[in-house]
């Protein structure tokens, strides 16, 4: 019962981060490294971010940035309503109580 709740407010939380780095145009942590192991492997940087390098190599298609802030951004309001019209079992409560 607990578990679900961690779960669900870790995962918005999460989701939080990542649309608060892309409103303040902080890069990826996973572009960052990624570009720094191509570097030290000799290797070129590529133009975007390690997830828009993913989806494109995935998917062969373009995913401007944006297009993944749009994403990111939906995705994050998706959690939040989901949250707050489905809210997780608050691990303190227990069955039947409100």
């Amino acid at each position: 019962m607990g578990a679900e709740f961690w779960f669900r407010l870790i995962h918005l939380l999460m989701i939080v981060m990542v649309v608060e780095e892309n409103l303040f145009g902080v890069l990826c942590p996973l572009t960052d490294w990624e570009d720094r192991l191509r570097l030290r492997a000799g290797e070129t940087i590529q133009e975007g971010t390690f997830v828009g390098r993913l989806l494109h190599n995935l998917l062969f298609w373009d995913v401007s940035p944006g297009t993944l802030a749009i994403v990111y951004y939906l995705f994050g309001l998706a959690v939040l309503l989901i949250f707050l019209f489905a809210p997780p079992r608050w691990p303190w409560k227990k069955d039947g109580q409100k």
